[in-house]
């Protein structure tokens, strides 16, 4: 951690020049190569871990997606409990009733659950 973000607790430790005096020494007994590969595999391991929050991102985002605006209403009229400006289930003023999947889809979406498995 840069000197500069660490908090002051640990800027202001008694220990501290026992610890940069250890860790100096260590440092310098692990040959070139190996610091190298090490280093690498830090920035390996950052990458990754950025990868992994952006993909954890978009998982919310298709999780938790904004809902759009309600559809208006036909002719005025306010929604009614049922959801439609009648308040009538099936009884929609002659709006088309999205009852979700056709057959044909939900099929098709059978098929290739079953390919993945």
């Amino acid at each position: 951690v840069p000197q500069a973000e660490q908090p002051a607790w640990m800027q202001e430790a008694k220990t501290r020049p026992l610890l940069n005096a250890g860790a100096s020494t260590i440092y310098g007994m692990v040959p070139a190569n190996m610091r190298a590969e090490g280093l690498a595999q830090v920035d390996f391991a950052r990458e990754r871990t950025q990868q992994a929050l952006e993909a954890k991102q978009a998982l919310d985002r298709l999780t938790s997606p904004v809902p759009g605006p309600a559809p208006a209403p036909v002719n005025g009229a306010a929604p009614g409990p049922a959801g439609n400006a009648t308040g009538t289930p099936g009884k929609n003023d002659g709006r088309a009733v999205d009852s979700g999947y056709k057959d044909g889809d939900r099929g098709g979406l059978d098929r290739l659950i079953q390919t993945t498995r």
